[in-house]
């Protein structure tokens, strides 16, 4: 399935990223909130590299849990958060 990169996938992106309370996010659950799931090659690099650039932009940093690659909220993002 073919991302289509647009300002509405980019604030879907945005508003996963702020409304998940969560300390971990795994990757994939991006691609399954977003209708993604099946993405892979190019695609699945598009995605991941438009997830990760508005991640680091809202405080997280990119990390492996296990064999997952997750985004994880930034310590200043927690104090500021609560």
């Amino acid at each position: 399935m073919k991302p289509e990169l647009n300002v509405k996938l980019v604030e879907r992106i945005k508003r996963i990223l702020v409304e998940t309370t969560a300390p971990m996010i795994p990757m994939s659950f991006f691609f399954d909130e977003l209708g993604y799931k099946g993405a892979t090659g190019i695609y699945w690099g598009i995605l991941v590299g438009l997830i990760s650039g508005l991640a680091i932009e809202l405080g997280f940093e990119i990390t492996k849990f296990g064999s997952q690659v997750v985004l994880k909220k930034t310590d200043s993002d927690k104090k500021k958060n609560g």
